[in-house]
């Protein structure tokens, strides 16, 4: 599972660095792209997180 998550990860941020580069001269799509990159690898490790700690018998999860 961990390994899933490397490479979700590691996706992301090669699509990041090409868009950066593509955009390198508009700095308002720069910023826009780096929200919404940092949004993206944030999302994956709750999606993460959640999965492990539903794996665990007997965690009491809060939703």
């Amino acid at each position: 599972m961990c390994r899933k998550l490397v490479l979700q990860i590691l996706f992301i941020s090669v699509v990041f660095v090409i868009l950066m580069l593509l955009f390198k001269s508009n700095m308002y799509v720069n910023i826009a792209i780096s929200a919404v990159y940092v949004f993206a690898v944030f999302f994956a490790l709750y999606v993460y997180g959640r999965q492990k700690t539903k794996s665990i018998p007997g965690k009491r999860v809060l939703t």
